[in-house]
């Protein structure tokens, strides 16, 4: 797979790396588990108390794959809903 230099920026900063696959890059199946933002929408559209870790969000998105940019994007509107 070729990652265009993303893989060195995924060590330092692993939110950036997966945006920059996601939207400059086109790929359809990337979770950005670390986004303050797709953990409060998870946490909000499933409902749970506290919010995931990043690892654990992992788990629970590979049921997603291969559409988990797609899921992320939802996950970024329930957390938006959760501000009006």
């Amino acid at each position: 797979m070729e990652t265009n230099g993303v893989e060195h920026l995924s060590q330092t900063d692993p939110v950036l790396a997966r945006l920059i696959m996601m939207f400059n890059l086109g790929r359809p199946d990337v979770l950005p588990v670390h986004d303050l933002g797709v953990r409060k929408g998870f946490q909000a559209a499933y409902r749970k108390r506290a919010l995931l870790e990043p690892e654990q969000l992992e788990r629970y998105g590979k049921r997603w794959a291969p559409h988990r940019s797609t899921a992320a994007r939802y996950l970024w509107r329930a957390a938006d809903a959760l501000g009006r």
